[in-house]
């Protein structure tokens, strides 16, 4: 089987898990549209499907805006100051991808605490340094130009929203130019990232509440499904050799009976293994 049907095919997958998935949202092609199950409750997954994002781009994979607009109505403490990695020379695609990801997260991360504007400027330029590197700034270049135009000027809520735009349209971008893999890696990256940053911030000051928006077995299933269906790209590459390792750990860590609380022990484990494999990712 070519490489590009193999990429399809694990595609299809990756789609129809997410929209059966109750902890991924899937947004229509006009304005938001949100599947909401049939009974309404206050559950974590129905607020994620009920999450009010005026976007106008189909999207299938988790985002990091997502999970931290749901930590936020959690009352979840935000880092004042989010550690901005500036290193943008990475050899392979691979890397190039995870770290983007990586990196959209880090940047909306910091909008909910108090950037500096040199520091939204960094972090900005950063991202679309390694969109570059991808050869996806043709495809950006509004998204681009829109984020290069907020350099002291937009607010965080603006800002937060530009950086989104440019993590969910690479996807877009390379299931386009059948690089479908890559489009994986960018959301294996930010979702690593986001996971790393809020297992930090909750080992530091739990909250049994927040720690439910992080019970997301159903993505993590999703991530071991779409590894497996491009094996022979993850082998030989310690990032994505770890970060598949490391998966159904982190789905035992995350599972918790009748939804209930992640428990104070479970989040601290979680933190040392996302920021053990955030730093595979960032490792040149």
């Amino acid at each position: 089987m070519k490489p590009n049907q193999k990429g399809k095919i694990f595609l299809i997958v990756l789609i129809i898990s997410v929209f059966f998935s109750v902890q991924c949202a899937v947004f229509g092609a006009d304005k938001l549209k949100t599947w909401v199950p049939g009974e309404v409750d206050n559950s974590v997954s129905s607020k994620l499907l009920k999450l009010d994002i005026d976007e106008e781009t189909t999207y299938v994979l988790p985002r990091p805006l997502v999970l931290f607009k749901l930590l936020s109505e959690s009352k979840f403490s935000f880092p004042s100051k989010t550690e901005i990695k500036t290193e943008t020379r990475y050899q392979t695609e691979t890397k190039k991808a995870l770290n983007l990801g990586s990196r959209c997260a880090t940047g909306i991360a910091m909008m909910y605490g108090e950037p500096s504007e040199s520091d939204k400027q960094k972090i900005g330029t950063t991202i679309l340094s390694l969109a570059k590197s991808l050869d996806l700034i043709a495809g950006l270049e509004k998204e681009v130009t829109a984020l290069q135009k907020s350099f002291g000027s937009a607010t965080k809520k603006d800002t937060e929203i530009l950086i989104d735009d440019i993590f969910a349209s690479t996807e877009v971008l390379f299931n386009d130019r059948a690089d479908q893999h890559l489009a994986v890696f960018v959301s294996l990256g930010g979702w690593i990232k986001a996971l790393q940053i809020s297992t930090k911030s909750l080992s530091m000051d739990y909250n049994a509440e927040a720690s439910k928006v992080l019970s997301q077995g159903n993505v993590i299933d999703v991530y071991i499904k779409s590894l497996s269906g491009i094996s022979e790209l993850v082998k030989n590459r310690p990032a994505l050799e770890s970060i598949n390792e490391a998966l159904p750990t982190i789905k035992k860590l995350v599972t918790v009976k009748n939804n209930g609380p992640i428990p104070e022990e479970n989040i601290k484990q979680l933190l040392i293994i996302a920021t053990q494999l955030n730093e595979k990712i960032e490792t040149r």
